[in-house]
C-alpha cells in the first residue's frame, strides 16, 4: 500500500480521545500503530446494523492523520 501523503493541520490537534459517535449501536475497532488505514467513511455495514469505526492510533502517528 502507498504511503499516504497528507497536509500538516493549521490549528493543533488536541491531545486525547475522541469518537466521533458514542451512541452507534456497533462499534469496529482497527488498532494502527503507523497512521496507514484509509477509510473512506466513518462507518460500514455488518449486516443489517450500522458500525462506527473507532480507529486506535499511537501519539507518535502525525496529527496530519
Amino acid at each position: 500500500m502507498p504511503a499516504i501523503e497528507l497536509p500538516e493541520p493549521n490549528e493543533p490537534v488536541p491531545a486525547g480521545d475522541f469518537i466521533a459517535d458514542p451512541d452507534a449501536t456497533m462499534h469496529y475497532f482497527a488498532v494502527d500503530r503507523s497512521g496507514s488505514l484509509q477509510w473512506e467513511q466513518g462507518s460500514f455495514s455488518y449486516f443489517d446494523v450500522e458500525a462506527h469505526i473507532v480507529e486506535l492510533i499511537p501519539a507518535s502517528v502525525s496529527d496530519a492523520f
